[in-house]
């Protein structure tokens, strides 16, 4: 199976923050929403569901038929009330082996990847499982710590990234990108294939990797 487009997108303020929620406008919105009916999943952090309460929903607020909703945990630490548990599909949850047994009460299908000598989940697993259930785009949903994996493993094709003109101002505000754990790789360059300028002073920038050299 040939790998699916990995793409990240996030909401930032000016000072590069994906905190407080929700960040961006209605219309921010709406491309998000957009994006969930034009992609086959969403990849979200345990952290991330763990302070919100989102369901990855489409247009309409109802989660895209056919539509795979991911989360990725380490830990294992997901709170089962959230909506992504109780509305629409089953969601489903990669985690290490040692912490399966800790999801089995879940109402979700829960799936065991490798883990990282230098911690972490096996991202390319997780890609690849997505890539044998057919899916051929995926929408990689933060946050920060989901978002650094991601680029360290070299698993992100295209960015979609909205800048907010506003300051977060937050000390413990989450960054777009967690703070990178010593050993792994540097970014990656990309480059700009799109800018555009939304009405309500929103900038959405589209980035793509460049394609590999020869050699």
């Amino acid at each position: 199976m040939p790998a699916p487009l990995m793409i990240m997108m996030a909401a930032v303020t000016l000072d590069g923050r994906i905190e407080p929620t929700p960040l961006g406008s209605r219309q921010d919105r709406r491309l998000l929403e957009e994006m969930r009916l034009g992609t086959g999943a969403g990849l979200m952090g345990a952290g991330t569901l763990r302070r919100a309460n989102p369901v990855m929903a489409g247009p309409g607020d109802a989660p895209p038929p056919g539509r795979l909703r991911c989360i990725v945990t380490a830990s294992g630490a997901l709170p089962a009330e959230r909506r992504l548990f109780t509305t629409g599909p089953r969601p489903v949850v990669f985690t290490a082996a040692a912490v399966r047994q800790r999801l089995a009460p879940l109402p979700a299908t829960v799936v065991v990847v490798p883990e990282m000598r230098t911690g972490g989940l096996d991202l390319v697993a997780v890609r690849d499982w997505l890539a044998g259930a057919g899916v051929t785009r995926v929408l990689v949903e933060g946050g920060g710590g989901l978002n650094a994996g991601c680029l360290a493993q070299g698993l992100i094709d295209e960015i979609l990234l909205t800048v907010v003109p506003c300051i977060s101002g937050h000390r413990d505000a989450a960054a777009l990108v967690r703070p990178w754990r010593e050993g792994l790789r540097p970014l990656d360059a990309f480059t700009l294939r799109d800018c555009r300028r939304l009405h309500t002073g929103e900038v959405v920038l589209h980035y793509c990797r460049p394609p590999a050299r020869p050699g």
